[in-house]
């Protein structure tokens, strides 16, 4: 069979990797299934603990959404790995979930404070760093801002543009490819480099946001571990993104060899894909540990108590600074 090595453009059909297989490609794609399956499994379990254990639907929903983001990645992952051609569409498909439960994310953390108003009433009078990581560390001439009707709404939109930018210039990626003219990884294609841009100053602006309102909030949501719970988005992120860059620049200056049927960039995504799937089976059985659970919060509310008339002049200062929302009319409705 002739070797791809010079071939960058081209990724192996499956059935001519299958045709080649080393006793090392035979262990991955013996382990890449049974781990895959096994966090399905280990969703599915989490799912019906889940719904049964949480009474709140909105609350229970959102964790639904971030318990699927492991076996999410690892099933799209084993299907690259699987069907080397199919990656792009693969990556499409995780980014887009991934995209929107950053989004989720935010939500609940909004959630836990009771909702939007009263996460104004517990942070209208603190001062929050707007240079925190991963953008704006540097920057330390940025003032403080305060969360209020203002800024809180111009946060949330921060972080929704990544559920809107990302998926669109994914989609455009995956059309671009199905025409011939963009290959992911590919540094000399000028469509590759910008909405490689495109993609990363999105992402970049919508965890930049993630990260102040964390940032603002882990003293408040200490008992919420949400330390715990910010770290594994990301390490969602690192995983999904950053792992591939690097092993693009890898590949790049040659650390990555071609081989018989896959070019340096092929063996790039086909080391990435069985990369994913070992990872994020872990990190799905860790974020099991705070998602699914009815302690670290998940039952709780900042702003809560069991006396109605205290919880009347909540609703009621909280509906003069913004007017009331779903999240609160629950909060103020429920009985002691």
């Amino acid at each position: 069979m002739e070797t791809n090595c010079t071939d960058v453009e081209d990724l192996p059909y499956s059935y001519d990797v299958y045709k080649e297989l080393t006793t090392t490609q035979i262990v991955m794609y013996i382990i890449a299934p049974v781990l895959a399956i096994c966090s399905v499994v280990l969703f599915f379990e989490s799912v019906h603990y889940v719904r049964n254990k949480i009474p709140a639907k909105v609350r229970r929903n959102r964790h639904i959404w971030i318990l699927g983001i492991f076996p999410m990645f690892s099933m799209t992952s084993l299907l690259g790995l699987l069907m080397p051609r199919a990656t792009l569409l693969t990556m499409f498909a995780a980014s887009v979930y991934f995209s929107v439960c950053i989004y989720q994310f935010l939500l609940l953390i909004i959630d836990y404070y009771g909702g939007r108003n009263a996460m104004i009433l517990v942070m209208k009078d603190k001062d929050v760093k707007v240079n925190v990581p991963p953008a704006l560390c540097c920057c330390v001439c940025i003032p403080t801002i305060h969360i209020n009707r203002e800024s809180q709404p111009w946060l949330r939109r921060a972080v929704l543009q990544v559920a809107m930018v990302s998926p669109c210039a994914l989609f455009i990626s995956a059309v671009l490819w199905a025409d011939g003219r963009y290959l992911p990884g590919d540094v000399s294609s000028r469509p590759y480099l910008w909405l490689s841009l495109i993609t990363l100053l999105s992402t970049a602006t919508g965890m930049q946001a993630l990260a102040i309102v964390y940032q603002s909030s882990k003293v408040v949501l200490k008992e919420y571990k949400i330390t715990a719970k910010y770290l594994i988005i990301q390490l969602t992120m690192i995983f999904s993104n950053v792992q591939l860059s690097l092993l693009n620049l890898l590949s790049s200056v040659g650390v990555i060899e071609c081989t018989s049927v896959f070019s340096s960039l092929g063996q790039t995504y086909y080391i990435y894909n069985f990369l994913v799937v070992c990872e994020f089976f872990a990190l799905g059985i860790f974020a099991r540990v705070f998602f699914r659970s009815q302690k670290m919060g998940n039952l709780d509310q900042v702003i809560h108590t069991d006396k109605t008339t205290e919880l009347k002049e909540v609703y009621v200062n909280a509906s003069a600074l913004d007017g009331n929302d779903e999240g609160d009319t629950k909060m103020v409705q429920k009985k002691p």
